[in-house]
Parts: C-alpha cells; structure tokens; sequence
C-alpha cells in the first residue's frame, strides 16, 4: 500500500495542475481562435466577388491593421492575465477579443463590413473601457507624492 501511495505523489508531482494564469491565458488563446476559425468559416459573401480590386486592396490592408490591434490586444492581456482578475473582467476582455479577432477575418472577406466594424470597434472600446476599470492594470507609484 505504501508503495502505491508514493507512486501517486511522483505522478501527482511530473503533471502539476494548470495554474489559474495559465487557465486564463488559454481560454484567451481558445476564444480568439475559435473566432477566427468561426469566421473564416461563414459563407463567402457574395459583393466580395464583384467588388473592385482597389476596394479589396483597400479593405484588406484595413483588416491587416486591426489585426495589428488584435495581435496587440492579446499581448496586453497575456501580461495582465499573469496576475490576479476577477472573473467578470476576465470574461470581458476574452469576448472582446474574440469579436475583434472574428472582425478582422470577417472584413478581410469582405462579409458584413458595415456590422463587423461597428462590432469590431465596440469590442475595442469594450476592452479599453474595462481596462480604465481593471485596478490591476494601471502601475503602482508608491511614495510619489
């Protein structure tokens, strides 16, 4: 019996349990992909194949930007998901995300323009507006006054 209950506490030790940081961080990672993938399976729509090709150039360097926004939103949430959120804030700036992400696919396809940038831009303000919110986003300066 003692045998069996050492080996328990070696594997219980080799696989140690997700911390909340790295639980966090992939259901960031899940979301914003699963929304992209969401997106980019969703049926072409069918002005893209009439539009012009400047439009197309126009609309998709336009996507590539937000997806510099996207690419940068995800980076400051993988920093601030190393420390303690609460979990309503949590799931705000994951949703956000992911309706950027799905956005940016969405635009580049030229499906919905008009709905994904308004969806697209309220999901940024969403994120910038819990992050004024988020106390643990904003630096400490202790002893500056």
């Amino acid at each position: 019996m003692a045998l069996q209950d050492a080996n328990a506490g070696i594997h219980a030790a080799a696989i140690p349990a997700p911390s909340s940081v790295t639980l966090r961080r992939g259901v960031l990672v899940l979301f914003a992909g699963a929304a992209v993938l969401g997106a980019a399976a969703l049926p072409e729509a069918a002005s893209a194949a009439r539009a012009d090709a400047d439009l197309v150039r126009l609309m998709q360097g336009m996507a590539a930007l937000k997806g510099l926004m996207v690419l940068g939103a995800v980076a400051a949430l993988w920093w601030r998901f190393a420390q303690p959120v609460p979990a309503r804030m949590a799931a705000g700036y994951v949703l956000c995300t992911a309706v950027m992400a799905a956005g940016v696919v969405l635009i580049w396809r030229l499906s919905h323009i008009g709905e994904t940038a308004l969806a697209f831009h309220a999901a940024l303000f969403a994120i910038l507006f819990l992050a004024l919110k988020d106390d643990g986003a904003r630096p400490v300066y202790a002893s500056r006054r």
